[in-house]
């Protein structure tokens, strides 16, 4: 193994060993929760938007609908 190889190998494994300690663990900004659920909320609004397009309309009968 080339000595870049094992520098690289030796990186990782600091990097997995201070991931599980929780040093420099992610931690999330306020705004994106906010990002996150505006994009879901849009993405659904866009999709019921698309089915109702495609959608045949319905239609009952008099007696059906009273």
């Amino acid at each position: 193994m080339s000595s870049a190889g094992a520098l690289g190998a030796a990186r990782k494994e600091a990097d997995n060993k201070k991931e599980l300690d929780g040093e420099d663990a992610y931690v999330p900004a306020p705004w994106e929760d906010e990002l996150c659920t505006l994009m879901n909320k849009r993405r659904l609004e866009e999709a019921w938007v698309n089915r109702m397009i495609k959608s045949k309309t319905r239609f009952f009968s008099y007696k059906k609908c009273r």
